[in-house]
């Protein structure tokens, strides 16, 4: 089998927008640098999700905000503005797309597990970050690969 080279290239990947993110986080898709990657292509891509299948596939993005928390409405109506303005200007909805199928993702954690678990999730990985506390259970990447059977 042929392993040739490919160069790819892909955009930085970037956070789920949470609740008050305006940080590096809060950059649209289209202000992340691109990576260039060249490598042996091993495997198949996957496939990316149906939007047929996926709730929020198709949602309009007054049926995604109706979804949102009330802090996650706020940011998705700010950033949703400062694309709105730039696509006016640059006549280009490349950006509005990505950020549309972003929050849709949010629309959809949030409906899946309802406004108070999700404001708590945030919460819980939120302290995790500021004090580099692990989850009760939680265990090293070695151990994982270790239980696994998996060679270090």
């Amino acid at each position: 089998m042929d392993r040739g080279c490919v160069d790819l290239q892909f955009p930085e990947p970037t956070a789920m927008p949470r609740r008050g993110a305006r940080a590096a986080s809060a950059r649209p898709p289209s202000a992340h640098p691109s990576v260039t990657i060249v490598s042996a292509v091993t495997a198949a891509a996957a496939p990316l999700p149906d939007p047929e299948r996926t709730p929020f596939g198709h949602a309009s993005p007054a049926q995604v905000r109706a979804a949102l928390t009330a802090e996650d409405a706020a940011e998705f109506d700010r950033q949703w503005r400062d694309a709105m303005a730039r696509a006016t200007d640059e006549l280009d909805l490349t950006e509005v797309m990505h950020i549309l199928a972003s929050w849709r993702r949010v629309a959809w954690v949030t409906t899946s597990v309802g406004a108070e678990r999700y404001r708590a999730a945030l919460a819980s990985a939120e302290h995790r970050l500021q004090t580099g506390e692990r989850h009760p259970g939680a265990v090293s990447w070695s151990q994982l690969k270790a239980g696994l059977g998996l060679p270090e």
